[in-house]
């Protein structure tokens, strides 16, 4: 597939505007034209820029290309969660979380996050970068108690949480590309490990066949096109007006098989903020990859606060 060059066509019309400068302002024979001109050409292009700068910078609602505002790497890559590249793990878990969600993260180790204890399930929270000098220190203290977060190289926010699911991929793909499954959850979400870990048990044959994506299935949803919403998708982002069937964003599991090429094919689509719709739907679809409705995964968040660990019990 090929893409425009922004580049190229951003230069173009920086070109346009400098020739109409050129048929207005200058005279035969007029020099004095020439420091203003050269002026006005310098206004031109760092407006150009400032317009382009703003431009990524409004991920959620102009059309970007996912690649362009994808930084790779990691500030804090934390390899030693999956030692040998996973070699010897199953189950690896990766929880989006927010800089700031400390008690959700607690919650989780003091509950289900125990079971990273086993050899074979692996996991790790994954945060984008924050300025918050407060939160910053918080997370320093959570390295030196817990070492299980990863910390990516995007501005933590809503209209990033797309860039949060990719570096997801991009960590397993380089740091734990030898682990069998990757269960990509929320840190509002309570898993019952055991209960996950036998299920694996059951589709691991036929998923060696062809890999598949685990998960509430969301049928026939439509982009919302009110501006006022969180949700709000242009047309200029998704012009048809029903999006593929995916997995929702709380929880869905997915063979580490396919983890390069979602990658892979997510970088190279108009970015969208929904993360579940732009990964399980739009590029699972383009990949061919099927999307399975399990009902065990409920996808109902728990509020620790309001409902205390009692809500967690088994099979819950």
């Amino acid at each position: 597939m090929m893409f425009p060059d922004s580049s190229s066509q951003d230069k173009g019309d920086i070109g346009q505007q400098i020739a109409a400068t050129l048929l207005q302002k200058q005279q035969p024979g007029d020099a004095s034209v020439v420091p203003t001109l050269t002026q006005h050409i310098h206004d031109i292009v760092l407006k150009k820029k400032l317009e382009l700068q703003q431009n990524k910078a409004r991920v959620g609602r102009n059309v970007v290309w996912t690649r362009d505002i994808y930084e790779s790497g990691f500030m804090y890559p934390n390899a030693q969660v999956c030692p040998n590249d996973g070699l010897d793990i199953r189950l690896t878990i990766l929880i989006t979380s927010a800089p700031g969600h400390f008690s959700a993260r607690d919650a989780i180790r003091l509950t289900w996050g125990h079971y990273a204890q086993r050899l074979d399930v692996s996991m790790a929270f994954i945060i984008g970068k924050t300025e918050n000098e407060t939160i910053l220190d918080g997370i320093e203290t959570e390295k030196r108690l817990y070492d299980d977060l990863i910390v990516a190289n995007f501005v933590d926010s809503y209209d990033n949480l797309t860039l949060k699911t990719m570096s997801s991929l991009e960590w397993i793909d380089t740091y734990c590309n030898q682990s069998e499954f990757v269960l990509k959850t929320d840190d509002d979400m309570f898993i019952n490990v055991p209960n996950l870990l036998k299920f694996i048990d059951r589709i691991e044959t036929e998923d060696k066949k062809r890999p598949k994506l685990y998960g509430r299935l969301a049928r026939k949803w439509k982009p919302v096109r009110n501006k006022r919403s969180k949700y709000y998708i242009s047309f200029q982002q998704y012009k048809k007006t029903v999006y593929p069937d995916f997995n929702t964003g709380p929880a869905y599991l997915f063979s580490t098989r396919i983890v390069r090429p979602l990658f892979e094919k997510g970088m190279e689509k108009t970015y969208l903020k929904l993360e579940d719709v732009y990964t399980t739907g739009i590029v699972a679809e383009e990949l061919g990859i099927k999307r399975i409705n399990i009902a065990d995964f409920a996808n109902k968040k728990v509020n620790f606060h309001k409902t205390g660990f009692c809500a967690l019990k088994e099979g819950g």
